[in-house]
């Protein structure tokens, strides 16, 4: 998947993802109009729409608060203004070209989130609040709903058929590939981390005791149902096929080092001293195409979706029309 920043800041993705939940934290007036005063600063003109410096400190305010919860880090606030600046400009792109297609939403979907926001609120403290920002607040779900619209309009992608789905399937075999497996069984001799050294030397003694008599040929199935605390210990030890990085670093690499039917020294993990047998190994085992149709299926088409949505972010931005008057001296345009 593409991953690409743009001006140093985070990919659009992430910014997209930021500004919908924030939409209802600004409204720039009926069907996207100017809604700067003459006595308000103009942060921003986007394709002809422009954003006043207020409307942008209100949606700062709800930017900062969805990222950071509590408070901004010390030092972060202009990266964290450039990145709202940035996400609001996307946001109003999206809504815009939204409305050049057509697109008109979900008015059901709205009337329904309204009809929720009025039961909760009727008869509170927020009920005169509610009724005030009511229409700022529908409209704000309006756009959202038909911003995602667009999304799924530009993320749609058909089922290409098998000669496409079979040229990603054979450049992305890892995918599809079963990994390593281990048969194994085990004696873990527990021990609690916060048990003290002497508890855990204890320990390696009964699982070097236990090592000897493996090594002198006693059956392991055995000494595993009668020592062992682990939750297999009622199966001899049994914990099947394991996959490969499924244990820890130490007992991955004492289980790799195994021959068949060859017993690990004692290797200390989180719970305790392990004692492992290798009853079986498979090799990895790439899936038939046939098999994992389905799979190579999802996975083509979230790439390309994810592809679409990035590559239509990136021309949207890069097409667009953004004047951010300077504090001092002349406009500065993109």
């Amino acid at each position: 998947m593409d991953r690409k920043k743009r001006r140093g800041i985070p990919s659009l993705n992430a910014l997209i993802g930021a500004a919908l939940l924030l939409l209802v934290s600004i409204s720039l007036g009926p069907a996207g109009t100017a809604a700067a005063t003459e006595q308000e600063s103009v942060f921003a003109v986007i394709d002809g729409e422009t954003v006043s410096e207020s409307q942008f400190q209100k949606f700062l305010v709800q930017y900062a608060r969805n990222k950071f919860y509590h408070r901004v880090p010390e030092g972060g606030l202009d990266q964290v203004k450039a990145e709202a600046a940035e996400a609001l400009i996307l946001q109003r792109l999206l809504v815009q070209e939204a409305k050049r297609r057509g697109i008109a939403g979900d008015p059901e979907a709205v009337a329904a989130t309204m009809a929720r926001y009025e039961e909760r609120y009727q008869g509170t403290d927020s009920w005169d609040l509610y009724r005030e920002k009511e229409a700022e607040l529908r409209t704000a779900l309006l756009e959202r709903s038909k911003v995602g619209g667009l999304e799924d309009e530009i993320r749609d992608v058909e089922d290409p058929g098998d000669v496409e789905l079979n040229a990603f399937y054979s450049e992305n075999l890892d995918l599809f590939t079963e990994p390593a497996r281990s048969k194994l069984r085990v004696i873990l001799i527990g021990v609690p981390p916060w048990e003290n050294p002497a508890s855990w030397q204890t320990a390696k003694q009964t699982a070097d005791e236990l090592a000897a008599k493996l090594a002198a040929g006693e059956s392991f199935p055995e000494l595993a149902r009668q020592h062992s605390t682990h939750a297999s210990a009622a199966e001899g030890g049994d914990l099947g096929f394991v996959h490969s990085g499924m244990l820890s670093t130490a007992a991955q690499e004492a289980v790799d080092s195994l021959a068949l039917g060859e017993v690990s020294p004692p290797v200390r993990v989180l719970e305790g001293y392990t004692l492992f047998r290798l009853e079986d190994r498979s090799a990895p085992e790439v899936k038939d195409f046939a098999e994992v149709r389905e799979r190579v299926l999802k996975l083509y088409q979230r790439q390309q979706s994810e592809t679409r949505w990035q590559a239509f972010l990136e021309g949207l931005r890069s097409k667009a029309e953004v004047v951010m008057p300077a504090k001092e001296g002349p406009a500065e345009t993109e």
